[in-house]
Parts: C-alpha cells; structure tokens; sequence
C-alpha cells in the first residue's frame, strides 16, 4: 500500500473527521489552522450531540459508509488507540474513500521527508530530512522526529517525545509523552515506551519499556 497524497490539498473541499474524543478535537484543530478545508465532518460511533464547534456529527451506525463518502473529498481517522485507528483506517480505505494527510501550519516538516497518507502532524512537531512516517500516524505536539527515522504504520509519537536521528519505531508502537529515544535505536512493533522513559537499548516487539534508562516491565 502507497497511499502518499499532495500535501497541499490543491482541489480538496470536504474533510470527514472519524472520532469526536479529545484527539478529533486536536485534530480539527489542525484542520483549521491549515485552512485546507470548506466544509468538516465528524462521524462517530457514539451517540454524538448534533454538532462539534458547529460542525455536525453523524452517527456512523445509521450512516453508512457510502453516505459518508458522499459528504466528503478525504477522511481521516482521528481516534488515539493506535490499533482501532488503524481497523478504521482500512476499513474505509476498502470502500474506496481517500486518506487525507494534515499538518498543522506551525509543525516543521522538512521537504525531504515523506508523510504518508492518513497521518497528523500536529503544531510544533518536528519531522527532519530524510525521515519516513507511514500511514495513519499521529506526530503530536512538539514531538521530534529527527533526520533518517522510520515511523511504521499506526504509530502514536506523543506530545514532547523526542526520537533521535535514525531510530526505527514498528508498526502500531506507541512512544508516550515526554519520552526519548536515542540516536540509531529501534523500537519493535506493538510496543509502549513509557510517559519519561529514556530509550538507550534496543526494544523488542510486544512490550512496555519504561524508566531512566528504560527498562522492559512487561509483555503485552
């Protein structure tokens, strides 16, 4: 899959945001800074309140997908746990709608990195040259992701985390708010580097490392 859509949104009107939690709010936030969009969206599978901000919230039960897609040019999923984001994200993506790509006008994302599609850069964020951010990826607030870094699919990068050059991050890991990561690591796949954590080993797959220096505490 290679999904990597213009950033510049040129010809790109009607937005659908999935999800109204704390993280949809971030991510209109986002949307509206950048100006990229006339018209929002929002679908949930919660009972939602009619509107968000005074844009409307549809009941993605009594919705179906192609009615989603016809009130809308691009979604994307904006749902923190990586794993439901990423089920979502594929789900549309099989009924054909288009995976959007946002980045918050005040994030510094080097032209020599590639984003790709269904991913948030949100204000602050840094992404440097040569640096691969996969699909439906959150790069949160004033997070870094330094020069030549691999962020796989569906990870989370939280607010104030710092990835240094070269590191690795598999598929659906999550490096939690204020962590770091030192230079030429990698992270395995479905893993959680805790809120703090100093990385300075290598972290396998399926755990949670947490600490100064971080530690593997467990399985999961």
């Amino acid at each position: 899959m290679n999904l990597t859509i213009n950033q510049s949104g040129d010809g790109i009107k009607r937005l659908l945001i999935i999800g109204t939690s704390g993280h949809g709010k971030s991510v209109l936030d986002c949307v509206l800074a950048a100006n990229q969009y006339e018209t929002v969206v929002f679908a949930t599978k919660d009972p939602p309140c009619p509107e968000l901000a005074g844009y409307p919230v549809f009941y993605e039960q009594e919705h179906d997908i192609e009615s989603l897609r016809n009130c809308c040019d691009e979604f994307i999923v904006a749902i923190g746990d990586n794993c439901l984001r990423w089920e979502i994200f594929n789900r549309y993506l099989q009924k054909d709608l288009k995976p959007a790509v946002i980045i918050h006008p005040r994030a510094a994302v080097s032209p020599l990195a590639q984003i790709k599609a269904g991913t948030v850069i949100h204000c602050n964020a840094v992404v440097g040259p040569f640096a691969a951010v996969g699909h439906c990826c959150i790069i949160n607030t004033s997070s870094v992701v330094e020069h030549d870094c691999v962020i796989n699919d569906a990870v989370h990068i939280s607010p104030g985390a710092a990835l240094g050059g070269g590191v690795s991050v598999g598929q659906k890991s999550w490096v939690c708010i204020g962590s770091s990561v030192a230079n030429n690591l990698r992270i395995g796949s479905n893993s959680v580097i805790a809120a703090g954590a100093a990385v300075i080993n290598d972290i396998p797959d399926n755990v949670l490392a947490a600490g100064v220096p971080a530690i593997i505490k467990k399985q999961i």
